[in-house]
């Protein structure tokens, strides 16, 4: 393969990335703030990414998807940015260098978001359910 189609499949692969992060924080800020259900099958892939992400920072590894994108790009022959995938992008956009403290409050700012919404999920199964009482009377 040419190095413009590596550099293509990491484009798409950070666009991918990028629209996934913008929907899963967008979606959760939505899901704290309204009375509507989370539907299963959202949980279920709010905890799978939650995981996957656990598991990889634990290990020092960082972002799966990220280590796709810079491999697709050594390959195109691209020097790869360092640090997390968000604040990467959040510097292009934004045309500038957030100090480490910064970049703490913003990762721990969606982190609060993603692992509000397992939270809400269990409290609005919960919260309309009567316990039932045990005693005899």
């Amino acid at each position: 393969m040419s190095n413009e189609a590596y550099l293509m499949i990491a484009n798409i692969i950070a666009i991918f990335h990028g629209v996934t992060v913008a929907l899963l924080i967008s979606t959760s800020i939505i899901n704290v703030f309204t009375t509507k259900d989370i539907p299963w099958w959202y949980l279920i892939l709010i905890m799978i990414i939650v995981t996957i992400a656990l598991i990889s920072y634990s290990l020092g590894y960082g972002c799966p998807v990220t280590k796709v994108e810079w491999y697709f790009r050594n390959l195109a022959g691209e020097t790869v940015h360092s640090g997390s995938f968000i604040t990467h992008y959040l510097e292009v956009i934004f045309d500038t260098k957030f100090s480490l403290s910064t970049i703490r409050t913003i990762e721990a700012t969606i982190g609060i978001f993603l692992g509000a919404i397992p939270i809400t999920f269990i409290v609005r199964t919960f919260k309309n359910k009567p316990l039932k009482n045990t005693q005899e009377v």
